[in-house]
Order: structure tokens, then sequence, then C-alpha cells
């Protein structure tokens, strides 16, 4: 930090505006996408958002009335100015959950009315066709793709002839049972790839070799993974982020040395960890976008700090991304849940988000989806307006903070109330709080200045 000399000064008060930091400068937080898909009091939701950064779409797919109340059934695209349907489906018309794009095209999972299965389907750019699969008593939960190879998770109990449960693979010809049906009970939610080998997690036990609700796939069978969940859990997403595997739902915290429940852990390839930051209800989606992991699900708060169904996680901590209350369909605060924000996807350096609610804060017209009005990475600012100095008046040291962080180092000035410099100093990438010492100024007023990415701040500051 540089001090400039600097002469007694007379106290004066003068007031600036944050012309860097204020949400209104941007606009509102949140944007509709064409209305999203709510029809009067009609009850909507979005199960789950796919982002196609190749053709600038996104699909989602869930209960998707439209703006006249026909409802959708199949799932939606959303080509950055209105919602239409993907085809059409004549052989079944329930919700299709999860869905993915494979070899060019999107599949997804269809529940049909009348024959107890889930099937396998996929849309060929004007029909949803099944795939000749047979899926009895099944239920597919989750996709994932990997080496060219489409991974489906979920609760089965025979494919194609052959006894099955939690996972099955398709290479776009055939399928291939990934774990044999024995004394398992429950479903998977989700499937990752960690270390070249695939792991599986959900409400799912093996009370013979003590295997609850997260275990690795290989050689036919699924197996313990580290020292395991307890019996009480419950695991719903899963994803690689900074060299861990890391798991959201909800889990009993006295197995991770807490108490009550958790809801982020991280597998290290050894064993089992509480995740170092917490939300305050479940974590049901995650994406990695940039080297940050971003958190969606049924919470309010992210350790300590209103955040809204949404949050972020990078090497520097937690951070808020929606600070305002989110209601429901009826125009009620959804508070911790049920389903806040269930689907979260990155296009276009923007975040999109998915689930079942009316609105965010006073953005209307939200209805179930809604995309960040702000670039995740394009701004080197906080993407709040929680920045504050304190204390002020001070007698002599002075404190910046904020709830999120600077993408890039931002120059710190202090002038006298004749504009004369006194004072330089620089907030470094990361930091949340910066202290300035102030003791060796003479009372009266100043302004500070904060730059970044060709903008200012300005706020003024008394020294008592």
């Amino acid at each position: 930090m540089k001090i400039h000399s600097c002469g007694s000064v007379k106290r004066i008060a003068i007031v600036f505006s944050f012309s860097l930091i204020s949400l209104a400068h941007h606009g509102q937080l949140w944007l509709d996408l064409d209305s999203g898909f709510r029809c009067g009091p009609h009850f909507s939701y979005v199960y789950q958002l796919l982002a196609d950064n190749e053709n600038k779409t996104i699909t989602a797919c869930g209960l998707l009335p439209s703006h006249n109340c026909e409802e959708f059934y199949v799932p939606a695209i959303w080509d950055g100015t209105a919602w239409s349907k993907t085809g059409v489906m004549s052989n079944g018309d329930l919700v299709f959950n999860p869905i993915i794009k494979y070899k060019d095209e999107l599949y997804a999972g269809n529940n049909f009315f009348g024959q107890y299965k889930n099937s396998l389907v996929h849309f060929d750019g004007q029909h949803w066709d099944t795939i000749p699969i047979v899926f009895y008593s099944s239920l597919i939960t989750d996709f994932i793709e990997y080496d060219e190879v489409l991974y489906g998770a979920g609760g089965y109990s025979v494919i194609n002839g052959d006894t099955s449960d939690l996972a099955f693979k398709y290479d776009g010809n055939e399928v291939e049972v990934l774990v044999d049906y024995l004394d398992i009970m429950g479903r998977a939610n989700c499937l990752a790839f960690y270390h070249d080998t695939l792991f599986v997690g959900g409400r799912f036990w093996d009370d013979q070799r003590n295997i609850n609700h997260f275990a690795s796939i290989y050689d036919g069978d699924i197996h313990q993974v580290g020292q395991g969940l307890g019996i009480d859990a419950n695991v719903e997403a899963m994803v690689v982020y900074d060299g861990k595997l890391w798991l959201g739902g909800i889990f009993h915290g006295e197995y991770f040395g807490s108490s009550g429940y958790v809801y982020l852990i991280y597998y290290d390839g050894q064993s089992l960890h509480l995740a170092p930051h917490q939300t305050n209800g479940r974590v049901v989606s995650m994406e990695v976008y940039e080297n940050e992991l971003y958190l969606a699900g049924w919470f309010s708060e992210i350790d300590g700090m209103e955040s809204h169904g949404v949050a972020k996680l990078n090497q520097f901590g937690s951070f808020v991304l929606n600070p305002d209350t989110i209601y429901d369909s009826y125009d009620t605060p959804a508070s911790v849940g049920p389903n806040i924000i269930m689907g979260i996807a990155i296009m276009n350096d923007t975040l999109y988000i998915g689930g079942q609610f009316s609105r965010i804060g006073s953005c209307d017209n939200l209805n179930s989806v809604a995309k960040l009005n702000m670039s995740l990475t394009g701004k080197s600012i906080p993407l709040q307006s929680n920045f504050i100095i304190y204390p002020n008046p001070t007698l002599g040291e002075l404190v910046l903070e904020t709830n999120s962080y600077f993408n890039q180092s931002a120059p710190i000035r202090m002038y006298d109330s004749s504009g004369r410099l006194v004072l330089e100093d620089t907030w470094l990438l990361g930091e949340r709080q910066k202290r300035i010492s102030l003791s060796s100024f003479s009372n009266g007023a100043y302004i500070l200045q904060l730059e970044t990415n060709g903008e200012k701040l300005s706020r003024t500051i008394i020294k008592e």
C-alpha cells in the first residue's frame, strides 16, 4: 500500500453512488425465456436443462404447458426467441426425463401409460421413436456419455430378458447390463466416471454387503466405496471437480464428524469427506464451468449467506448467485423446497436454471425457467451488490468486503477533498476482504475509488 502525504482536511459530507457493483447498472438479475411454461394457475416445472453450445439452444424437459395451455409432453427447445416442441410422441405422453445429446440425436427416458415400464427413446429431428430394447419394471433417472457410449442410471428388474439393476450402457446398437439383479433394493439417481471407473449414487442398498446409496461398478457388480454412507442418505447429483468426485444430496452428518444433515460431500479416491462449504438444504444438480462448481437445489443459504436455490464454489470459497426469494407456482415464498431449482445449464457464458417457481424476487414471468442477466466470466466484479465498507466513519482501519470476489486485481485509490491522491493499493484476485489502515490520515472526508474492467466505484469515507 502506498500512502501519499497530505495535510489536514476539513470534514465534509459528499454522497457518491455505486456505479460498479449495483445490479441496477446491469438491469434485473433474472430474465425470462418467453414467459416460461405457466398457463394461468396451471402447475408446471422443469426437471432438467440441456445446453447445446454448438447450435445455441437450450432443451428443457418436465411438465411444460404452453401459453395456450397445451401440454408439450415432449421436451421443448429454446432458440433464443421462443419455445417449440421437439416433434411428437404417438405412443405415450408422460413427462420425458432425463435427456441427453448422444451421437447428434436427443435421447430421453419416458414413462408410457398402461405399460408399467420406462422406455429409452430418441428424437431424429422430427419424431420421437422407441429404441428396440425391452425395459420391464424400470425407471431411467440419469444419462451420461463416456468414451462415445451412453450410460443410464435408474432402477430395473429386467432389460432384454436379462436381470438387471442400477445401470446399463448403450452403444447405439445394443444395450449391455452392468449390474446383475441380486439383493439390491431401491434405485440409482446419478452416474459419474472418476479415474476411468463408473460410480453410481442414489437411494439403494444391499444389506448383505453393507452397501448404501453409493458404489463403484465393475465386473458386473457394485462395490463399496471408501467408508461408505450410512443407511440414512440419498445421492442426487455427482460431478468431477478439482480432482475429486463431488456428491450432492442429503447425508447424515455423524458419518462426517458433523451434527444433523449435510448436503455436499466429496470422494478423493480413498475416502468420503465433508465438503468445506455447506448449503442448508439438498443439492440436486451440479455443473462445472471454467474451474468453478455450480450448485442448484432446495436450499436458501450457503455457508450462512442467503443464496436461494443456486450458488457456486471455486478456489476462493463459496459464493452467492441468487440473493432473492424464489416464489412457487402459487406465488408463495418457496423457502427451502420442495422443487426450487432442479436443473442448471450453462451456454454462451450464461447460467440457465429450471425448476418449480413462478418468480424470483421482483422478476415476474419466469415460470419454471430463467437465465442470469450477467456473464459468468466476462466481468471482473462481484455478481451482487453485497459490497460493504466498514466502519464508516472510521477511527483508523477500513474494511472492504464482498460475499463474491474479484476475477482480476482491482486498483484502489483514495483522494482528499481537494482531489489530491493520498493512497494507492490493490484488491487482489480472489480476495473477499481488504483492510486499509488510515491511522496516519488526518480527520476528515476522503473519496475511495475502486476501478476494474474500465469502470469505477466511488464512496465517501470519513476519518475521525
